[in-house]
């Protein structure tokens, strides 16, 4: 059972909460990594105008750069960004950008 998550730097802190029969115990675990979807969603939330697969790829250091477009396709499909052609902020052009869906 996770209890809560934090993210901070790039690193999620997780509190987890094990019970057994015998022992109750709860641990922290600090510092787990995000993972690069995660971190491509971090990072659309904090740049709100979005950013291409070729930007995401730069500034994520995330490589290859199809990579990004793999993990976007399927944030995309669950409903979490949304890709569209138009100008990217970081590039000449129009390219297909991400953007965080907004929830209200």
């Amino acid at each position: 059972m996770v209890n809560a998550e934090f993210t901070h730097a790039g690193f999620t802190t997780t509190t987890i909460s094990c019970v057994s029969a015998l022992i109750g115990f709860k641990h922290t675990l600090l510092a787990c990594p995000m993972n690069n979807a995660e971190r491509i969603i971090q990072y659309l939330s904090d740049n709100t105008t979005g950013a291409c697969d070729d930007c995401l790829s730069v500034q994520l250091k995330i490589k290859p750069r199809q990579q990004v477009n793999r993990i976007c396709r399927k944030l995309q499909r669950e409903g979490k960004i949304t890709r569209g052609k138009e100008r990217c902020p970081g590039r000449d052009g129009l390219k297909i950008v991400n953007k965080l869906v907004i929830k209200y």
